[in-house]
């Protein structure tokens, strides 16, 4: 119990590090937003209502934070959909780090990835082909040697368990250079 009380403190802590800086613009906005109400504009319905957010787990801080330059120990404590986009781009940025300097290669799969990232695997195939990753992550494979994501899985298990390890997590992480220093 108290280690959750501890984690949701942190968290805490960690947003109002993040949007503390940006509170006078914040609330300028605020206002200005309640004083132009009154009057129905292009992103009110007729009824004079703002639109519902489309999805039920929405949080305005999302647009705010700069995810590409947050530090790796509070990435780690969001799980938003841009949190976890920006967790995969560095999880595919460090799978090509590693595989720059290793011995053998690791394919970010989307599996792969969604395990080193933290995330859904449903969710990494969909950041992967919102973003055009996609065809780039085939290209990808076919320099590594693989044939189609069956094979770089395949391949992936039998390097891992060569390594003595059960997961990319074990060997590699985000860069500490450009982010920061964390623990997973």
């Amino acid at each position: 119990m108290t280690t959750k009380k501890n984690s949701l403190e942190a968290q805490q802590a960690a947003q109002w590090r993040a949007i503390e800086p940006l509170l006078p613009e914040i609330i300028k906005r605020g206002v200005a937003c309640l004083l132009a109400a009154k009057e129905p504009t292009s992103e009110m319905g007729l009824s004079g209502k703002a639109p519902k957010p489309k999805r039920k787990d929405a949080d305005p801080i999302d647009e705010i934070i700069d995810w590409e330059n947050l530090p790796n120990a509070e990435l780690l404590e969001h799980s938003s959909d841009p949190a976890l986009a920006e967790r995969l781009r560095r999880s595919m940025e460090a799978f090509e780090i590693f595989n720059q300097s290793s011995s053998f290669k690791l394919a970010p799969t989307p599996s792969a990835l969604a395990s080193h990232a933290d995330a859904g695997t449903d969710y990494a195939k969909m950041w992967l082909a919102k973003n055009g990753h996609h065809d780039r992550l085939k290209a990808y494979l076919d320099e590594l040697g693989f044939s189609d994501f069956g094979a770089a899985s395949q391949g992936n298990r039998v390097a891992l368990a060569k390594a003595g390890v059960k997961s990319a997590r074990q060997l590699f992480k985000w860069s500490e250079a450009a982010y920061g220093e964390y623990q997973w």
